[in-house]
C-alpha cells in the first residue's frame, strides 16, 4: 500500500489514476530546477546547517515552473503540514488510511515496513493503536541502520506497546558498499555480497 502516493499515480480534475508509461514524470522533469538552485545535503546534516546552506536562495521562475508541474501532475503526499490541502488527494488519502487501518485490525495480520521512519504522526498512531488492540498483529519494521533502529524504537516506547508485537530490525553489520553495483557491460562482473 502506498499511503503517500506514487510516481505511477496521475491526477486530473476529478480522479486519481494509474500510469504505466510514466509520461507525466517526463513532463515534470522537463521543468527541472537548475543545479545552481539546489542545496547539497550531507548525511547527518543538522537543521541549522541546512538552513544556512539555503540562505540567499530565492524562488526563481524555474523553481516556480517545476513546483507547478509537480503539483499538477504528481500525486504525492509530501511530509508537510499542508498535506491535506487538496480535496482530491484528501479523499483518496483518507480512504487509503481507512483501508490500511482496517487491514491491521484483521486477525493474524503481518505488516512489513521498509523505508519509513514513523515520523508521520497519524500513520504512527494508526499502527500503534492497531498493535495495542490486535494482539495477533505482528509489525516488522526494517531500519536501514542501527541509528535508524534506535530512532524508530524511540517512537515506540515499550511502555506504549501492550502486546509486544512491534519488532524493529537493523543490519547486523555495515552494508557492503560494492553490493549491487552494475558495471555496465556483459564482460564485466557484478560484484556479489561474498566479495565484501
Amino acid at each position: 500500500m502506498k499511503l503517500h502516493g506514487s510516481l505511477t499515480w496521475t491526477r486530473n480534475a476529478k480522479h486519481i489514476g494509474l500510469s504505466y508509461d510514466l509520461k507525466h514524470i517526463g513532463d515534470v522533469a522537463a521543468n527541472a530546477i537548475p543545479d545552481a538552485h539546489c542545496v547539497a545535503v550531507a548525511e547527518n546534516i543538522d537543521l541549522q546547517a541546512l538552513i544556512n546552506s539555503a540562505a540567499g536562495k530565492a524562488p526563481t521562475a524555474e523553481m516556480t515552473a517545476f513546483m507547478a508541474a509537480y503539483e499538477k501532475l504528481l500525486v504525492m503526499v509530501n511530509p508537510t503540514k499542508d498535506k491535506f490541502r487538496d480535496t482530491l488527494i484528501n479523499q483518496t488519502y483518507y480512504e487509503l488510511l481507512r483501508l490500511f487501518a482496517n487491514e491491521l485490525e484483521k486477525e493474524n495480520t503481518v505488516l512489513f515496513v521498509m523505508g519509513f521512519s514513523f515520523a508521520d504522526e497519524h500513520i504512527h498512531e494508526i499502527v500503534l493503536r492497531a498493535a495495542n488492540s490486535n494482539p495477533t498483529l505482528i509489525v516488522n519494521i526494517f531500519a536501514h541502520s542501527n541509528a535508524a533502529k534506535v530512532e524508530i524504537l524511540g517512537r515506540f516506547p515499550s511502555a506504549e506497546i501492550r502486546n509486544n508485537n512491534i519488532l524493529v530490525h537493523a543490519p547486523t553489520q555495515p552494508p557492503c558498499p560494492r553490493v549491487g553495483i552494475y558495471l555496465g557491460t556483459k564482460k564485466q562482473k557484478v560484484l556479489r555480497a561474498s566479495q565484501c
